[in-house]
């Protein structure tokens, strides 16, 4: 079948591409870790920070973000909600993706066609960053790039999905199928051709979209992908087509170029380091040390090495990983001594939440950011009750 061929022609391109942007956007984000703590340890021992120290994290913090979004994609790590399509068939499922990756694909080839534009315009005005006189525009042009290999990639992604749902099904399925990416096409390319279809009231929108967000966000879509998608139609509507649309690519690259945002992709960097060096296994060794002699011992070692590896890690998704792996090491032990499968599996998915208090907390992190408070207060406003919630669960288990 001709969609097979090119699916697999479509699968070794992709991963020929993700494979090189993976390359060197981990060859960055070591640079910018070597860079950041460089600049702490002279701005803090000897008053002599790296002068654009600022820009020059802003900088790479576009690399690392638009071409590590490529081989995200294509190992499937972008976080999305997965609570209803995991329940339908495989080739519901497949019909369901298809649609999403289509959207998925239409929002990321217009930021990278308005990045072009925008990079564009920056060449043109010569404008450069404060203290080293860097052209910004190779950097646009980097996120027009790596959004365009990220729509190769969902190519792939869709070419794959159209097998699986055509795959045996009737021409009226097919049919079916085909009418609604149609409708989705015409859905993307509305904010395009006219504001007709716009014409309704803040609140009749506001409305509509809520349950549009739902939706989607519930039918598999990537977060990033129906916040990008929701936000540009938002966008459209308050600001009209050609605003909207130059808008969405100053939005893709003002946001990447973020200095407070570098600490992001470090924290998580640390965890993975702690994870592959097998942090988490010593941990719950550690607390079942501690604790292995009390009721309940291995459910409470599993919720203490899991506030241990929230105190390095700085994500509640790093800590619900180690969890996950923990609960292979400890949920055969619990079973093996009989604990209730209730308890010995709430016990690893409730001391995955931990790491959203207990600092570094990326989230406190980000809250600070953005409403212009103190980030170490913040610490240390979330560090007792992370303490607190963990001795709880504890003490919750001792008792059951």
């Amino acid at each position: 079948m001709w969609l097979d061929r090119a699916a697999r022609y479509a699968q070794r391109i992709t991963i020929l591409l993700s494979r090189s942007a993976f390359a060197i956007g981990a060859g960055v984000l070591a640079l910018m870790m070597v860079f950041q703590s460089a600049d702490v340890v002279l701005r803090y021992f000897f008053s002599r920070p790296v002068t654009g120290s600022i820009e020059l994290t802003e900088f790479m913090m576009v690399v690392v973000i638009f071409f590590g979004v490529v081989h995200t994609q294509l190992h499937g790590g972008h976080i999305n909600v997965d609570l209803v399509i995991s329940r339908l068939s495989a080739r519901v499922q497949a019909v369901v993706n298809s649609v999403t990756t289509f959207a998925t694909l239409g929002i990321f080839a217009l930021i990278s066609w308005q990045s072009i534009i925008f990079a564009q315009s920056l060449e043109a005005s010569q404008r450069s960053s404060a203290s080293w006189h860097i052209p910004l525009h190779p950097f646009a042009y980097l996120v027009a790039v790596g959004s365009a290999l990220l729509s190769i990639v969902l190519i792939g992604n869709l070419s794959n999905q159209l097998t699986q749902a055509i795959k045996g099904a009737k021409r009226l399925a097919q049919l079916g199928l085909f009418l609604v990416i149609l409708l989705a096409c015409v859905l993307l390319a509305a904010p395009v051709w006219g504001r007709g279809l716009w014409e309704v009231s803040p609140f009749t929108f506001g409305i509509f979209f809520i349950c549009f967000l739902i939706v989607i966000t519930f039918s598999g879509m990537s977060i990033g992908a129906v916040m990008a998608l929701v936000g540009f139609l938002g966008l459209v509507y308050l600001t009209g087509p050609g605003a909207g649309l130059s808008r969405t690519a100053v939005a893709a690259y003002t946001t990447s170029a973020t200095y407070s945002n570098s600490m992001i992709p470090l924290f998580i960097l640390m965890g993975a380091f702690c994870f592959h060096a097998g942090l988490s296994q010593n941990l719950y060794l550690t607390a079942y040390k501690w604790l292995g002699r009390l009721p309940g011992g291995l459910a409470m070692a599993t919720v203490g090495a899991c506030a241990g590896f929230a105190a390095v890690s700085g994500s509640s998704v790093a800590t619900a990983v180690t969890a996950v792996t923990m609960g292979t090491v400890a949920l055969p032990e619990m079973k093996g001594y009989k604990y209730d499968s209730a308890l010995a599996t709430g016990c690893v998915a409730a001391g995955g939440t931990l790491g959203i208090l207990i600092p570094p907390s990326v989230p406190l992190v980000i809250y600070g950011i953005l409403t212009e408070q103190s980030i170490g207060k913040l610490f240390l406003a979330g560090f007792l009750p992370g303490i607190l919630q963990a001795i709880s669960y504890m003490i919750t288990i001792y008792f059951l």
